[in-house]
């Protein structure tokens, strides 16, 4: 890695929160998920809504919405 005034590290390290189930993006997980992943049901998975695809199934179905549901309230 180098900075913009040159200096350089070969060590570095970022740490990186995963949020299961927050498919909107607002740190926790609620019904507003859920819903969100409801009205993508059945839907193809395109750059738009692959968040709802929250097990990476390559398809939005109700398991998304179960792991959704398991995972209420959960945040960073």
């Amino acid at each position: 890695m180098t900075d913009s005034a040159g200096d350089f590290s070969s060590v570095i390290s970022a740490t990186m929160g995963v949020l299961i189930g927050d498919v909107n993006a607002s740190g926790v997980v609620t019904s507003g998920d859920t819903n969100l992943s409801k009205a993508q049901a059945l839907q193809p998975v395109t750059s738009a809504n692959f968040r709802c695809d929250v097990n990476a199934s390559g398809n939005i179905t109700t398991g998304d919405a179960s792991l959704i549901k398991q995972n209420a309230l959960s945040h960073l």
